[in-house]
């Protein structure tokens, strides 16, 4: 885990193909990747939705990803929203509760470690 302006940034890959920093964020729904990741994965749109965030409602659309890992912890078959929602280079998503939810989660900023256990 890297820690940059107080947010925790971690390497995810995806499809066991792709990995992308992403912000871990315990207020968003659902993980969200940026439309050069869902590019690089070749996603194809299941639809499309309307995401609430601070800045207000924005268009995004869903997909469906085979993978999504974090260290040695692994989900399949999970829905990701594709938006492009920050400038900042040193992140390309969102890492949400529909990830994060199914374990207990522990971070350490001083030693940059998260710990995912299993619920």
């Amino acid at each position: 885990v890297k820690i940059l302006a107080g947010h925790a940034i971690v390497p995810v890959t995806f499809n066991n193909s792709v990995t992308a920093n992403l912000m871990v964020d315990t207020g968003a729904s659902r993980t969200m990747v940026s439309k050069r990741v869902a590019r690089d994965l070749r996603l194809s749109s299941m639809g499309s939705g309307t995401g609430y965030g601070v800045g207000g409602p924005v268009s995004l659309s869903i997909a469906r990803v085979e993978s999504v890992k974090v260290g040695q912890v692994e989900i399949q078959n999970m829905p990701v929203s594709i938006h492009d929602f920050s400038p900042d280079p040193s992140f390309e998503g969102l890492l949400g509760v529909d990830f994060l939810g199914r374990f207990h989660m522990s971070l350490d900023s001083a030693k940059q470690v998260m710990v995912l256990m299993p619920r």
